[in-house]
């Protein structure tokens, strides 16, 4: 944890920033901004094994309200959300987690898109 004076930062949080939004495709967005679904449904395809972690996942209509964890990109449907704000003007995405249990870098490196990390 870093620590200044009247100000603790977590260390597990992270941002990016998407130049060029607009471009991706709109399955990029979709998998982006709908990331658990779509991290959910690869996991599935692709044959992994998710760990159950409890039951007090984000979304009580994806995977019966549970939290389970991907071995590659973390946990999915839990309560710590990333948040996207879009820059119409610049055409950027940023993207924020306070508390990052799941790998948004690893998810847009898999998914081809171009992004740069943010401290």
């Amino acid at each position: 944890m870093k620590i200044r004076s009247s100000f603790v930062s977590n260390s597990s949080s992270s941002s990016f920033v998407i130049r060029g939004w607009s471009k991706l495709t709109e399955e990029q967005r979709c998998a982006i901004e709908d990331y658990d679904l779509a991290v959910l449904s690869f996991s599935l395809k692709e044959g992994e094994k998710l760990l159950p972690i409890d039951d007090s996942g984000y979304d009580k209509t994806v995977l019966e309200g549970r939290t389970v964890e991907s071995e590659r990109f973390g946990f999915i449907n839990d309560s710590c959300r990333h948040t996207f704000n879009y820059d119409k003007n610049k055409d950027i995405m940023k993207v924020f987690a306070h508390m990052d249990n799941f790998d948004m870098g690893e998810w847009l490196v898999h998914l081809k898109v171009d992004f740069e990390r943010e401290d």
